[in-house]
């Protein structure tokens, strides 16, 4: 054979083999699935009980600030500087900015805080309001926001009705989606109960209450801690209607108790009489004479007869706290929130109204979702959950929510008031500090 038809016969095999291996590379490939398509991406599944915010990409989300500016100045403008330096420090939600809006101005009324109420409601995207700093504007508002799914954090509302009276029974002003860092004034009776038994040693005790819901709801708290600090309260007693009665025989019922120390929680205008009668006309000049806050006002305090009062106030801003979601310490935030209100002295209220902004804050950010298309979703039902379960050290000390919606520290001072007045509580020398 020649070499010609030999190098022809082999390139005949090579062609014969590529065709084979081509042809069952054909099979091959007809025989082979289809490659899957991309699955598509699951969809975002939120509780949407109360219904859901969505904040498209390029928005904003928002938060409402309502206040009392005509009605309680000093307080409120307070509250919004805090609230302002508290959202600087924290920043925006998942990449989104929050916007706070100009406050609304509830003017202390309950009908100031419906109207305000409906009109935050009606913006619609709203998703939590800061504030009120007045009971009634709170007892006017907080129906309408909970209602609409809402959450409302008030830093300066301390009434305790608007979350638990007595403790651990819902108030009768209680609605979801309530929670506050202002403390809860019963702290205030269960400091006062801790301090006479555990200071001061004493282990009998009266209370006198002026017949009014608040005032037997404090004398009841006092009573409960006190008792179950091992003490016995011998003489529960209310004022005479008539603010002009005598109140010598009230007290020589007290006085036949043997009683160390008495809790006062009556109305400013009846403090300063009940307190002279007290000390001064009959055998309870050596016992000890306590006070809440509420009580103790300042015109109360100017008055002389309040000498050797000693009283109750909460304590809002701890010595050197440190908020520990922002990382700030009290001396840099207080010098930001005064510089924004343009004053050398700040209402202590600058300290629980920061803290209720970041705990809302990082509530949100805690439930929040952005979407395929890059929008926030925030369901109002986990917000509430987050909420109420929320814990953080906070510039008014620890910040702990229960399911009734305290949050605030239930550290109390203890002041006394001597031979000097003075026109505010903290102006006073401090005697005892009740920690939680």
């Amino acid at each position: 054979m020649s070499r010609t038809s030999e190098r022809c016969g082999a390139e005949r095999s090579r062609r014969t083999a590529l065709a084979a291996v081509a042809a069952v590379a054909a099979l091959l490939a007809a025989c082979a699935p289809e490659p899957l398509p991309e699955p598509e991406p699951e969809p975002i599944r939120v509780d949407e009980t109360l219904g859901v915010v969505r904040v498209p990409d390029g928005g904003e989300l928002q938060l409402r600030l309502v206040v009392d500016l005509s009605g309680d100045d000093a307080r409120a403008a307070t509250v919004v500087a805090a609230a302002r330096a508290a959202l600087e420090d924290f920043g925006g939600i998942q990449g989104f900015p929050v916007a706070l809006g100009d406050p609304v101005d509830a003017a202390c009324s309950a009908t100031g805080g419906t109207s305000a109420a409906v009109a935050v409601v009606d913006e619609g995207a709203v998703l939590g309001v800061l504030g009120p700093t007045c009971d009634a504007t709170l007892a006017g508002a907080a129906p309408t926001l909970s209602e609409a799914g809402l959450v409302v954090v008030s830093p300066g509302v301390t009434a305790p009705g608007f979350t638990q009276v007595p403790l651990a029974v819902p108030g009768p002003q209680r609605v979801d989606g309530l929670l506050r860092t202002a403390p809860n004034l019963l702290w205030e009776a269960v400091g006062a109960a801790r301090f006479a038994f555990e200071e001061l040693g004493h282990d009998r005790a009266a209370t006198v209450d002026d017949g009014s819901e608040g005032s037997e709801a404090l004398a009841a708290a006092f009573t409960a801690a006190f008792e179950d600090l091992g003490g016995t309260v011998v003489a529960a007693e209310t004022l005479p209607t008539d603010p002009d009665a005598d109140l010598l025989p009230m007290l020589q019922v007290i006085a036949d108790e043997d009683v160390a120390v008495g809790w006062l929680p009556v109305a400013p205008d009846r403090l300063p009489a009940l307190s002279a009668a007290w000390a001064g006309g009959s055998r309870l000049g050596s016992t000890v004479r306590i006070a809440p806050s509420t009580s103790a006002v300042p015109d109360v305090l100017a008055d002389g007869r309040s000498e050797g009062l000693h009283v109750t106030r909460p304590l809002l801003a701890p010595d050197e706290a440190t908020n520990s979601v922002t990382g700030m310490s009290s001396a840099p935030v207080l010098e930001r929130v005064a510089g924004l209100l343009g004053a050398d002295a700040v209402p202590g209220w600058w300290a629980p109204a920061y803290d209720a902004t970041v705990l809302l804050l990082r509530s949100i950010d805690d439930v929040s979702i952005v979407d395929a298309d890059g929008g926030l979703v925030v369901s109002r039902a986990e917000l509430r959950v987050a909420l109420a379960t929320a814990v953080m050290g906070g510039l008014s000390g620890r910040i702990a929510c229960d399911d009734l919606g305290d949050c605030g520290s239930a550290a109390v001072e203890v002041r006394l008031r001597g031979v000097e007045g003075a026109s505010d509580a903290g102006g006073l020398p401090l005697v005892h500090l009740v920690l939680p």
